[in-house]
C-alpha cells in the first residue's frame, strides 16, 4: 500500500512539474508582462517544492495559504493583459 501511495505521489509531482513548465513556456505569449509572469511562476514553483518536502502540518497550511495568494497574483497577471487586448 505504501509503494502504491509513493508511486501516486510521484506521478502527481511529475504531472504538476510538467504543467508548470508548460505555463512557463506559454508566458511568452503575454507580451506585455512575460518576465513578470515567469517570475511569479518561479516563486510558485518554489512553494510547490516546499509543499512536497514539508512534513509539519502547520508549515503545510502556511504553504497552502501562500500558494493560493500566488495563484491569485498569477491569474491577475494574465487576466489583465487578456482583457485589455481580447482576441478578434
Amino acid at each position: 500500500m505504501s509503494i502504491s501511495r509513493y508511486d501516486l505521489r510521484k506521478t502527481y509531482e511529475e504531472a504538476e512539474a510538467n504543467a508548470i513548465g508548460a505555463e512557463y513556456a506559454r508566458a511568452g505569449l503575454v507580451h506585455a508582462n512575460a518576465d513578470g509572469i515567469r517570475a511569479l511562476l518561479r516563486k510558485y514553483l518554489g512553494l510547490r517544492i516546499s509543499f512536497y518536502r514539508a512534513r509539519n502540518e502547520r508549515h503545510l497550511q502556511r504553504i497552502n495559504a501562500d500558494t493560493a495568494q500566488q495563484q491569485d497574483q498569477m491569474w491577475s497577471a494574465v487576466q489583465d493583459p487578456a482583457v485589455a487586448q481580447p482576441p478578434p
